[in-house]
């Protein structure tokens, strides 16, 4: 199976998660960001993930890919949702990680960012007059500080990091795949439970922090 991805985007990142937490192996292929081409030749739209089949089908859902991955190794028919707890974490995680990662992905060595292209598109469909980069990096002191209040809270969401259960798979699965994003700050203050926790999933999933 080959999984089209950007490295900082947190939907592929856990579709990369649960790939990399069952074992089973995936082709990536990172796409550069301002190449529009290619997924919208696969699936009629720039979106990622894209995961391609064996058979050649497309599936484009973070989460149906996910069930899918999950169904096919523990043989589970049961419809798979994250916990209601996450859901309403991950609302309050996502616009932080917005004002945290915006102005600064692009300038990290991630692929999809290896064109200055990509780098021009990334600003250009992303800044906005609420999320204006250079406002954003300068109120980098307050936007840590509400980050590290959620931090504090994300604690007791936590399963086991080793535990193979599919509900703490696919909710660690969404946790990690958007705390990874914020570590490209370096000013922000772990709590250490959490950190060690960051660090023993991405030993577990290979899947990397976007630094």
């Amino acid at each position: 199976m080959k999984l089209y991805i950007y490295e900082h985007c947190p939907f592929c990142a856990r579709v990369r998660y649960i790939a990399g937490r069952l074992g089973v192996a995936l082709d990536i292929e990172v796409l550069a960001y301002h190449d529009e081409a290619t997924p919208v030749r696969l699936v009629g739209k720039k979106i990622v993930p894209i995961l391609q089949l064996d058979d050649g089908r497309l599936m484009t859902e973070s989460l149906e890919i996910i069930e899918m991955l999950i169904k096919l190794h523990f043989q589970a028919p049961a419809e798979l949702t994250p916990s209601s707890a996450v859901l309403a974490w991950q609302r309050n995680a996502l616009p932080l990680l917005q004002k945290i990662g915006y102005p600064r992905w692009h300038h990290l060595a991630l692929k999809e960012f290896a064109a200055a292209q990509s780098r021009t598109s990334w600003q250009a469909r992303k800044e906005t007059s609420e999320l204006n980069f250079l406002a954003l990096i300068a109120n980098t002191t307050s936007i840590v500080g509400e980050l590290e209040v959620l931090l504090e809270q994300t604690i007791a969401l936590l399963s086991d990091a080793d535990s193979q259960q599919p509900l703490a798979l696919l909710d660690n699965a969404i946790i990690y795949s958007i705390l990874r994003g914020y570590a490209c700050e370096p000013s922000i203050s772990w709590p250490p439970a959490l950190h060690r926790w960051l660090k023993q999933s991405a030993q577990l999933s290979c899947v990397p922090l976007v630094v």
